[in-house]
């Protein structure tokens, strides 16, 4: 009597000698099996949700078996569907460009299945050959475990082989921080510009360029004497166009909505630059561009508040105070070479104003105050550092002997 052929979309449940529970279905007639964990609650249960889940997919012609599964496309559909509504925009930013530049190159083409620990380990060593910090190196792990983290509870994946490997000590990236003289005479160049009081506000208060970009009038407290931090201003891609737009968001963490004081001076010269924010919007008239100013998905605002903007109200685009201190510093090295030419000598490598990124303010910040005697925990909530362990460990260079007796006490 001839047997019975397969049927596609045809499942069925049955409990195993061994006691494990075991569905079976059939994809172009060949017959699949779903195994309970051993140690599963309701073993019966959890076999029948995945029975379902195949067979409805088997269904609507959206079915892929496991073990064809690519890494790249397991990496898109776990950014998408389980990161996108999860995360802020920036460290959904932060994982997609992680995923595209290094774990994508190195291992995308892989099933993922087939995944092993040795090629993952080889990648975090090559990072950090290539001069990545420790820090990027560990991110990059984290984020490939929770991605296979995922998978294993979506039952397309046994093992987390982030888990199998050994981070490498790569060296701590030194940070640049300018010297007393380096602030003096970037300040200098920038005497007289238009944006000169904004990288005056960052070195006064260390903020980030996201934080000082997103600070409004409203937070501005000057009878205290204090600006609160509640918001921040970047240029991140949107998830659904995959174009990039200003966009409004609050800090990542508690610690980073804080309190923060400011110098008498800062406080003068903040008070002169909304005069003065007033009268360019006086000149501007009609161009004044802070009426229904779309930043984010449609958001509307009547004013946009900033402290900082253009002449025509807009926001700051962040790269353009890169590029400001890009050319600040090509300006002051052409002078210095004009000098030593007088003299027919050739610029000593330790007189060449190193380049440096706006973040280094506020690295610069940070290690002048430390310089003075401000205590590690008053900068910790200044900076909206989580632990007082993270401020210790980014300015040891600064107070090593301070570093040690806060960990002995």
């Amino acid at each position: 009597m001839a047997k019975n052929k397969a049927v596609d979309g045809q499942g069925s449940i049955r409990q195993r000698p061994d006691g494990r529970w075991e569905a079976r279905y059939y994809v172009n007639g060949v017959r699949k099996g779903i195994l309970s964990k051993k140690n599963s609650v309701k073993p019966k249960e959890e076999v029948a949700k995945a029975l379902n889940k195949a067979l409805y997919e088997l269904d609507n012609g959206v079915y892929v078996e496991p073990n064809k599964i690519k890494l790249t496309v397991w990496l898109d559909t776990w950014l998408k569907e389980y990161k996108a509504n999860s995360l802020k925009p920036s460290t959904y930013e932060s994982y997609e460009r992680v995923i595209r530049l290094y774990i994508k190159p190195a291992m995308g083409k892989h099933n993922l299945k087939d995944i092993r620990p040795d090629e993952l380990q080889t990648l975090l060593n090559k990072m950090t050959r290539d001069g990545l910090s420790a820090r990027t190196v560990k991110y990059t792990n984290q984020i490939f475990h929770s991605a296979l983290k995922q998978a294993i509870k979506n039952g397309i994946l046994l093992k987390n082989v982030a888990e199998m490997v050994s981070l490498p000590k790569g060296a701590k990236r030194e940070m640049r921080v300018l010297t007393k003289d380096e602030q003096d005479t970037f300040l200098k160049y920038l005497k007289g510009q238009r944006y000169e009081f904004v990288f005056m506000f960052c070195l006064s208060t260390g903020l980030r360029v996201g934080e000082l970009l997103g600070l409004r009038w409203q937070d501005v407290d000057f009878k205290k004497g204090t600006i609160k931090i509640n918001q921040t201003l970047m240029r991140l891609k949107d998830i659904e166009t995959e174009r990039t737009t200003l966009q409004i968001s609050t800090p990542k963490t508690e610690k980073g909505k804080r309190t923060i004081p400011l110098l008498d001076d800062i406080q003068r010269l903040l008070s002169e630059h909304k005069q003065k924010q007033q009268l360019e919007k006086f000149k501007a008239g009609c161009k004044w561009q802070d009426k229904d100013k779309v930043i984010d998905k449609g958001q509307k605002w009547k004013d946009n508040d900033l402290v900082f903007r253009t002449e025509f109200g807009t926001p700051v685009e962040p790269k353009n105070l890169t590029r400001i201190i890009n050319k600040t510093v090509e300006e002051i090295n052409k002078d210095l070479k004009k000098h030593y030419e007088k003299i027919n000598k050739k610029i000593p490598e330790s007189d060449v104003f190193k380049k440096f990124g706006i973040h280094s303010l506020r690295h610069t910040f940070a290690t002048r105050a430390l310089e003075v005697g401000m205590q590690p925990k008053v900068v910790q909530e200044i900076l909206g550092h989580s632990t007082i362990g993270m401020t210790l460990d980014t300015y040891s260079h600064v107070l090593p002997d301070t570093k040690k007796s806060v960990w002995i006490c």
